[in-house]
Order: structure tokens, then C-alpha cells, then sequence
């Protein structure tokens, strides 16, 4: 099927197994894709009616849902090769696929009920932006070439995984057993973490970054923090990786405490370590544990 340039101004449904469009205009009309059926468009698009997804929505340019969207089962994807903003007016989508190498700017609130799946292409949330994934709803993927640049929020309890990176890297952090009553809480990472404060206990903190946890809503009761390791983080020579701990602070600049090592997978240039005390503070960096005695002199 070649690619056509749809235009709609009247109730459109879409049924079969693929339509093409070159862009779309909706508007004030009803536009239902139904199941096993894939809209395919090759450039950007607009809401301005009611667009019910039951079936495969997928588009390379920009999307700005200015009335209503219904998800219903469907797949929203986005596949741009170049930068595509996405405005999606605080709306629900049921699935979100992040694929074509291209940066996704998500300009204003967008919740996912689902599966939000990062295949390739970085996701860049704008300032003030909450983007959050509901309670039953799951992240998968995540690399150096797909990620999420800026906060991630997760509604509820359990483990939460988050998928964060800034300037070009991938430094994925973990929430392990999240209690409390109906939470919402994002991660988001940054660098430098600028003049960190060591106290006696700990022999070095790491300035390369930090992560920032955010407590949107609800009662939050705690959890363990996992966060990534790597050799950027300049923690010095000879360190053991038992001695490697998380710390957090409650403000940049400020004094980083120990919260402990409760686990460490991998190495020091690709691993994980998860805290032995809870999370809650605001920001987070990893750390070498042990009494540093000439500062103590």
C-alpha cells in the first residue's frame, strides 16, 4: 500500500491490517483504530476530536492531543528518527513503545496504564513535566541508547525500576520494596553531583553524579535504593567492592550519610549496588566505606 495524506474532518474507522497516512488532522470527529489494525503515520498529527486506539497507533513526527484520547488496549509508538515533541494533554496511554533513534520531548503530563518500553531513542521529560507509569503498569528496556532524560514517576508499592540517564548515559536506579499508602515517586539523575560533603565513616563520594528521589504524593513508608555502578565514578584505586555503599543527603553540597551495602552484582565498571538502610532522603551517590584517619587528624 502506498502512502496517502489523510485529512479528517468527519468519523473515520479504521479496520484492516494497515493504513498509511503522510499526517492527521482530526477535527472534532471520532476516529476509532480497531483491534489488529495499525495507523502508520509518516509525519506529525493532531487531535482535535475523539480518537479511540484499540489497535496500533504509530507516528514519526510530533503529536498534539489537544481534546480527547481513549486507549483502550492499544500501542501508542513512537518511531522518529529526528526529535519529535509529543503533547499529549495529561491524558492515559494504555501501551508506549519508544523506538527510531530520534529524541521524544514529552511536553506536558502523560500517564501509562501498562507497558512503557524503551527500545531505542532517549525520552527527555520538560521541566516541571510529570510523566508516570500507574501502579499495575511496568518498564521495560532501557540502554545507553534508549533512556529517560529527567524525572520518571511510579504510582504504588513493590519494586520500581526506573530507567534514567543525562548527558548521554545510562544510569538505570531500582526502588526495592516500596511500602506506604498509594505513593507516587520519581527518579531522576544529573551530573556533576558538585562538592559533596564526606563525613569520617566514608573515604570517598563520588562527583561524577547523583540521583534524585522525588516524593510526589501519597504516604511513603520506604524502601532500598539499587543504583548502577560504573568506573566513571572516580572513587579512587585499589577500592573493594564490599566497601562500596550508597549515600544519600539531603541537599547538593551537603553531607552525603552511608545507608550501607546490602548486595553488589557485577563489577566496579558495570554493576549494581543495593542499600542496607532505606531511602529517604532527596539525592543519592555512590560512595567507599572506611575511616578515613588522616581527615580525622
Amino acid at each position: 500500500m502506498g502512502r496517502i495524506f489523510l485529512l479528517v474532518f468527519t468519523g473515520l474507522l479504521i479496520c484492516g491490517s494497515t493504513a498509511l497516512a503522510q499526517a492527521l488532522t482530526n477535527d472534532n470527529a471520532l476516529i476509532t483504530i480497531n483491534p489488529s489494525t495499525r495507523l502508520t503515520i509518516f509525519g506529525g498529527a493532531l487531535n482535535n476530536g475523539d480518537l479511540v486506539n484499540k489497535g496500533t497507533l504509530s507516528l514519526t513526527g510530533d503529536w498534539m492531543n489537544v481534546d480527547t484520547y481513549t486507549p483502550e488496549n492499544g500501542l501508542f509508538i513512537l518511531n522518529g528518527t529526528d526529535r519529535q515533541n509529543i503533547a499529549h494533554n495529561g491524558q492515559e496511554v494504555y501501551q508506549l513503545l519508544i523506538d527510531g533513534e530520534g529524541e521524544k520531548v514529552i511536553t506536558s503530563a502523560m500517564e501509562i496504564q501498562d507497558t512503557l518500553d524503551l527500545m531505542d531513542g532517549v525520552l527527555t521529560i520538560s521541566n516541571g513535566i510529570i510523566f508516570s507509569v500507574q501502579a499495575s503498569g511496568t518498564v521495560v528496556g532501557g540502554s545507553e541508547v534508549s533512556y529517560i532524560d529527567g524525572p520518571l514517576f511510579h504510582q504504588g508499592t513493590g519494586n520500581k525500576y526506573f530507567p534514567v540517564g543525562s548527558n548521554g548515559n545510562f544510569r538505570p536506579a531500582e526502588l526495592i520494596n516500596v511500602t506506604g499508602t498509594n505513593p507516587v515517586l520519581g527518579i531522576a539523575t544529573d551530573q556533576p553531583n558538585p562538592d559533596p560533603t564526606i563525613p569520617l565513616q566514608l573515604l570517598a563520594v563520588s562527583d561524577t553524579r547523583y540521583w534524585q528521589l522525588i516524593h510526589q504524593s501519597g504516604v511513603y513508608d520506604g524502601a532500598q535504593i539499587r543504583l548502577k555502578v560504573t568506573n566513571d565514578e572516580r572513587l579512587g584505586s585499589d577500592v573493594d567492592i564490599q566497601d562500596v555503599v550508597v549515600t544519600s543527603a539531603d541537599s547538593i553540597g551537603g553531607i552525603f550519610l552511608n545507608l550501607g551495602q546490602s548486595q553488589f552484582t557485577g563489577s566496579l565498571s558495570d554493576g549494581e549496588v543495593t542499600s542496607s538502610l532505606p531511602a529517604f532522603s532527596e539525592f543519592y551517590a555512590i560512595a567507599v566505606e572506611g575511616f578515613a584517619a588522616e581527615r580525622a587528624l
